[in-house]
């Protein structure tokens, strides 16, 4: 187990305390407020774990996905990461009736198929990045009974730098305050606040595809935590994501958030909560071996399974990830076109919800109904 001892007055000698005032006033040297986030930055992404409990509400782009409690572990060293999510609580799906949601699925008799999120695996390493979603599919019926369930397995490789499967890894540091500097480009405007903090406007991105202008504020009496953060995408009014935190948790140097709220608008509005339970400067080398071992399979022999590390989709053949497993090097097969369109099938709304997120003309992408950002 890998320790990292902080001796964070090496960032306060970068940044003059920020001056007590009766009215806000402009920072000295704003552009060093940068230099020191992505100091941090830095040094939170060299060896941290942390955990928590995510409140998730209903997902729109999951219809019948009823949300609920997720217990979430990461870890990372400066090579690897590992996040494992696992709903811990929530009720039955619900009933949506057939052509009140596009997104929704059913069967010959009206009854709802309803896939309900119960758990997530993320491994990044420098070769590639990894993702295992497990559902319970539940066949719902109109009067709102579960007729019949299964559990299905979504199986997923990226390039290493593909951003698409970063968001519950962004969630989880923005949630405690830290990771901000790496998507702040340029600064707008800086001032002081009468309560210390500082109100930072910078130009920056949240995803290669999305650019815009961040607004965050930050406590340097907490280590330069961020306590506040609004998104706003360019060529729209209202901020993308606005985010919220509170509270302290963390060992020693390792300050971060206790809680967050988060507001993400897409065209409909949705919010999350979530709690930190617990952070430290050190590496978890039992949740890095079990990202490993959950990307090595071998895997279910009905899971469904796509690679996108050539930079396009394509199906990879369940049956023999199931028979062998995947220890290093190679790619696994290939499987003809009737395992493409169950795969697609299944995962569209896996798809659709990341191209609601980035792209451009997101507000096309806003149907009726309620739910919780992805």
């Amino acid at each position: 187990m890998n320790c990292v001892f902080v001796d964070l007055m090496l960032f306060g000698a970068i940044l003059s305390a920020a001056p007590t005032a009766e009215a806000p006033e402009r920072l000295k040297e704003p552009d060093r407020i940068l230099n020191v986030l992505r100091n941090l930055d830095a040094m939170y992404a060299s060896a941290l774990t942390i955990s928590g409990v995510e409140h998730a509400g209903r997902e729109l782009l999951r219809p019948g996905d009823p949300g609920g409690d997720f217990d979430w572990r990461m870890t990372r060293n400066a090579d690897e990461l590992v996040l494992h999510s696992i709903r811990i609580g929530g009720s039955d799906p619900y009933y949506v009736p057939p052509k009140t949601s596009r997104f929704a699925d059913h069967d010959d008799g009206g009854n709802l198929i309803a896939r309900v999120l119960i758990e997530e695996i993320h491994h990044f390493a420098p070769d590639e990045r990894f993702r295992l979603q497990r559902y319970k599919q539940c066949v719902v019926s109109a009067e709102g009974k579960v007729i019949d369930e299964k559990i299905i397995e979504c199986i997923s490789f990226f390039q290493a730098q593909d951003d698409e499967p970063s968001l519950p890894v962004k969630r989880a540091l923005w949630s405690i305050g830290r990771g901000f500097g790496t998507y702040l480009e340029e600064l707008i405007d800086g001032r002081d606040r009468t309560d210390g903090q500082w109100e930072i406007e910078a130009r920056g991105f949240e995803s290669p595809d999305s650019r815009g202008v961040w607004r965050i504020t930050v406590d340097p009496s907490r280590s330069y935590l961020v306590t506040a953060a609004t998104y706003t995408r360019d060529g729209r009014d209202d901020p993308t994501l606005s985010l919220e935190n509170h509270g302290d948790q963390g060992h020693e140097a390792c300050r971060v958030a206790g809680t967050a709220n988060w507001t993400v608008n897409l065209g409909y509005v949705t919010e999350r909560d979530n709690e930190c339970k617990s952070a430290e400067f050190r590496v978890d080398d039992s949740l890095l071996e079990f990202g490993r071992e959950a990307k090595r399979g071998p895997f279910p022999r009905d899971a469904l399974a796509l690679d996108k590390r050539s930079g396009t989709y394509r199906g990879l053949d369940g049956a023999l990830l199931a028979s062998t497993p995947r220890l290093g090097q190679g790619d696994p097969p290939l499987r003809g076109s009737y395992f493409l369109g169950l795969f697609a099938a299944h995962l569209i709304v896996g798809s659709v919800a990341y191209w609601l997120y980035h792209s451009s003309k997101a507000n096309r992408a806003a149907p009726s109904g309620t739910g919780a950002a992805s």
